[in-house]
């Protein structure tokens, strides 16, 4: 039997030109007709469908956060722009009644309404000037912190707000473990949780490719290893 590479295999499944097929997968990039493409794939139009919302591997975990309060409080941490503010929204838009979104970094570039906050009661007072009209009970009220890295006593004051138990709290940071080893960290109270970069499976599955086709890829390039 011809030994064919996972791009052949594939391209014949599916019936697509070989040129047209994704070049990268689990951040590899393959040669393919002599020249290099880069990260993001052309795919063939009869392949994708629309732009859906886009799924990550870490919904699961933060679905099953927003289901219990547990005793600690997730964050998410990453690398700037691999998502972290989008999926948190995306996803905790639909688990809570009340959505408010944070974000430190603009309010450090602008307002500064966090800047000095260090106890919980002026935390509130500032949410509740800010929110008051949107704001309900832990139950059904979630606050979103967003690069909370910006203000690093908010990081030490989450244990606090986790004690007093008014609100549902979830954080994003990015270079969060430069900012934790010089912050006061509320051990048992925080739960960080690494988004990585968009693999190509999940970049895959937002644009609508059906479950069986990026399965038979994989197996393509797992027997192409063995």
């Amino acid at each position: 039997m011809e030994n064919k590479t996972p791009y052949q295999c594939f391209s014949e499944k599916f019936r697509l030109p070989l040129q047209k097929l994704p070049v990268t997968f689990f951040g590899k990039v393959v040669k393919i007709t002599g020249k290099y493409i880069g990260k993001v794939a052309k795919i063939h139009k009869n392949f994708i469908g629309k732009v859906v919302m886009l799924r990550r591997n870490v919904e699961k975990e933060l679905k099953e956060y927003y289901l219990n309060k547990g005793e600690s409080i997730l964050i998410l941490t990453g690398a700037r722009q691999v998502g972290k503010s989008y999926i948190i929204r995306e996803t905790a838009k639909l688990h809570f009644k009340h959505y408010i979104e944070i974000n430190l970094s603009d309010d450090f570039n602008g307002p500064k309404y966090f800047d000095g906050i260090s106890s919980v009661e002026d935390f509130y007072l500032q949410i509740s000037s800010l929110y008051g009209n949107n704001l309900g009970n832990v139950d059904d009220t979630i606050i979103f912190l967003d690069e909370i890295q910006t203000y690093p006593q908010l990081i030490t004051l989450l244990k606090a707000l986790k004690i007093d138990g008014r609100y549902r709290y979830i954080a994003s940071g990015s270079l969060l473990g430069i900012t934790l080893k010089s912050t006061f960290i509320p051990i048992g109270y925080i739960r960080e949780v690494k988004l990585h970069p968009l693999s190509f499976k999940e970049f895959l599955a937002a644009r609508g490719v059906a479950l069986e086709v990026i399965d038979f890829l994989e197996s393509c390039f797992k027997d192409k290893k063995q």
